[in-house]
C-alpha cells in the first residue's frame, strides 16, 4: 500500500463511481488516468482523487478515505459466491 501510495486502491474507487451512476468505461480511464498522475508527481493517489471533477462530484473525502483503506474492499466475493451457489444448484438439479 505505502509503495503504491494507495494507488493498489483503486478498483474500490472505480467500482463505488460505478455504483454511483458513471459508466464503468469511463471510470476505469479515469482511474487509469489518475493512478498514473499519481505516480508520474509523487504524490499519494487520495491526493489526485480529491482535485478530479468526477471524483468529487461522486464521492466526499470521508469516502475516499474509506475506500482506500483494504479492510473496505473484498473484490468482487459477492457476485463470485453467487455464481458458486448457481452452480452447485445447477448441478444438483441436474442429479
Amino acid at each position: 500500500l505505502e509503495i503504491s501510495r494507495g494507488a493498489v486502491m483503486s478498483e474500490n474507487i472505480m467500482i463505488r463511481l460505478v455504483e454511483r451512476g458513471v459508466p464503468r468505461h469511463i471510470a476505469h480511464k479515469k482511474l487509469v488516468e489518475l493512478t498514473r498522475e499519481a505516480e508520474r508527481e509523487g504524490v499519494d493517489f487520495k491526493e489526485i482523487l480529491l482535485k478530479d471533477d468526477l471524483v468529487r462530484k461522486h464521492l466526499d473525502s470521508e469516502e475516499i478515505d474509506h475506500l482506500l483503506k483494504p479492510e473496505s474492499y473484498l473484490g468482487s466475493y459477492r457476485e463470485l459466491i453467487d455464481r458458486t451457489i448457481r452452480y452447485a444448484k445447477d448441478i444438483l438439479n441436474r442429479c
